[in-house]
């Protein structure tokens, strides 16, 4: 049985400031996963009974996460982590014979995952104000001025500047568009968001956001990395993107990773059930930490307070935060430069550029993500650390 210390043990980390790239995996999560690498490591496809097994462990996760947002079973399609959910989704989309020619309108702040994909087809691009959020009317005028807007996708809570979207007011825009489309004979819109960041502090419940799909990934809530589903309304027909055995209700042929599956579930079944507690405790530090960092000269981007529980991405005048990061590496602290899926091109990510920062300020941005095992005496620690390395 785990221990309460064992999970603390996991999960405080007291010199580790980028959770949103990665988490550890749950001691909880992790024990749920063991049975399926050896004692019940059976194909699910198979028809004799040891895969009988591993088939219920694997339809027992899918209920599971459909228990804990608010679906069915039959709406929930594993697949091999956030990118994958984010391909599915997209290419599921536009690459059904009904929407040649048609558009994807996507916010200026995406994850390259959807950005990248998006690129594929005619793209519209919906700006957002000075703390990333996403301008309705824009949003409005390009549903209003296109006769076919296949596919609009919009990142739920930013991974690199923490910024959470109205997701209830965008679909409500949708659906009014989609209200006159009908009438008119014209191809309604779908919507779909990418809630990678969402599941330990934002409600993810499908039908109270009113979205169409939805991207989950295990690798950012304490579930292996290469886990995460994607919710697929019922009754929406997706091309699929991988094709062979047509598992996942043929959406995303391959032998099923079943202790994956059995970990996202335990995941997100106990980021659902933890979640008011863990915001709370989590938003404290982080605002205290945001506090801090202003003290020493920092200065705080994104919204101040519509923003994910647990990032702060601060910038320091005239600072480098390639040297920053090294300074603070040799320290012993892990951070991140924005997004880390940027730190390897030198180059100011996209979603900076779009809050309107220039690049000399881009440059100087560090992103800070904590969990709610962080402490204030942990970010005291790093404050000096940033300090003495300014």
């Amino acid at each position: 049985m785990i221990k309460d210390k064992e999970v603390e043990k996991t999960l405080h980390l007291p010199t580790y400031f980028d959770f949103s790239a990665a988490t550890p995996v749950h001691p909880r999560v992790l024990e749920a996963m063991m049975p399926y690498f050896s004692e019940c490591f059976t194909n699910p496809s198979a028809l004799y009974e040891s895969a009988r097994g591993s088939k219920k462990a694997l339809e027992d996760a899918r209920s599971d996460v459909a228990s804990a947002i608010g679906a069915k079973p039959a709406e929930i399609v594993f697949t091999a982590g956030g990118s994958e959910s984010i391909a599915l989704a997209i290419d599921g989309v536009m690459s059904s014979p009904w929407n040649t020619d048609a558009i994807i309108a996507i916010s200026a702040i995406e994850h390259d995952a959807v950005r990248h994909t998006a690129a594929r087809y005619n793209r519209e691009i919906i700006g957002v104000d000075q703390h990333g959020v996403v301008m309705i009317e824009e949003l409005e005028d390009v549903l209003r001025q296109n006769d076919h807007v296949a596919l609009v996708s919009v990142i739920y809570a930013s991974n690199e500047i923490g910024t959470v979207q109205h997701i209830t007011d965008i679909s409500k825009a949708i659906k009014k568009s989609n209200q006159m489309k009908k009438k008119q004979g014209l191809p309604e819109t779908l919507f779909h968001i990418d809630a990678s960041q969402a599941p330990l502090y934002l409600d993810c419940n499908p039908s109270r956001l009113g979205v169409d799909l939805m991207t989950l990934n295990g690798g950012k809530m304490y579930a292996p990395k290469q886990s995460g589903i994607l919710y697929v309304r019922s009754g929406l027909e997706l091309e699929p993107i991988l094709r062979g055995g047509g598992q996942e209700f043929g959406m995303r042929s391959g032998t099923e990773n079943v202790a994956n599956a059995v970990g996202f579930a335990k995941a997100v079944t106990m980021a659902h059930k933890a979640r008011d507690e863990r915001v709370a405790t989590t938003v404290r530090t982080r605002d205290y930490l945001m506090n801090k960092l202003e003290e020493i000269g920092g200065t705080i981007y994104g919204h101040r307070t519509k923003r994910n529980a647990n990032n702060v991405l601060v910038g320091f005048d005239g600072a480098d935060n390639e040297v920053l990061v090294i300074k603070l590496d040799m320290l012993g602290f892990c951070v991140a430069i924005g997004s880390a899926c940027h730190a390897s091109s030198g180059e100011p990510s996209q979603v900076l550029k779009s809050i309107g920062l220039k690049p000399h300020e881009a440059q100087s941005t560090l992103r800070l993500s904590i969990n709610d095992f962080t402490t204030k005496e942990d970010c005291d620690k790093l404050v000096v650390a940033i300090s003495r390395s300014l």
